[in-house]
């Protein structure tokens, strides 16, 4: 295949998300720059690539649940990072690797790449309260961010994550 009909990193997830999720501009912003840089795991343990739907569909033994998600990646434990559509209404989220541990890492897109640039290698709710021990986070993507969205990034997530939010946990429980 020529080298220009080669898709990219942020197709290639979109491509398995349901018809109804689409991919945030940011986000295909955040994935061309991770592939114009050879970032795998950005010296973090998590890695963005496309996940089969039927990973979302296993992990809470539930076919139409499905549908609402956008699979993103995954930490080094294996928890998964997703969109979360509802009512159309995008959030980024984290669900735990034990099936459990279920936060709302942002509610908009470039609050998502944010918490990510912060430098976790894996998402709970201590260590969301604290700044990652040792971050590996590449500074140039940390950069980046800052130059391409005008933002700061936090030292801990807490000044994003919303820890108190029973939003997600309800609408799983209630599905």
């Amino acid at each position: 295949m020529p080298e220009s009909m080669k898709l990219s990193l942020s197709r290639k997830i979109e491509k398995t998300f349901p018809k109804t999720i689409s991919m945030p501009v940011e986000l295909s912003k955040m994935f061309d720059f991770i592939e114009k840089n050879n970032f795998s795991y950005f010296q973090t343990d998590i890695q963005f690539y496309p996940m089969q739907q039927a990973e979302i569909t296993d992990y809470f033994n539930n076919e139409d649940m499905a549908e609402h998600f956008g699979l993103l990646g995954t930490t080094g434990d294996g928890s998964i990072l997703a969109i979360w559509e509802d009512k159309e209404i995008q959030r980024f989220i984290h669900l735990g690797s034990d099936g459990d541990n279920w936060l709302i890492l942002a509610s908009n897109p470039i609050d998502f790449i944010r918490v990510i640039a912060i430098g976790y290698d894996y998402f709970g709710k201590e260590e969301i309260v604290n700044q990652p021990k040792n971050s590996r986070i590449e500074k140039s993507f940390q950069e980046w961010v800052k130059e391409t969205f005008s933002v700061e990034i936090p030292k801990s997530g807490q000044a994003i994550v919303d820890l108190e939010s029973k939003k997600l946990i309800d609408w799983i429980e209630n599905e």
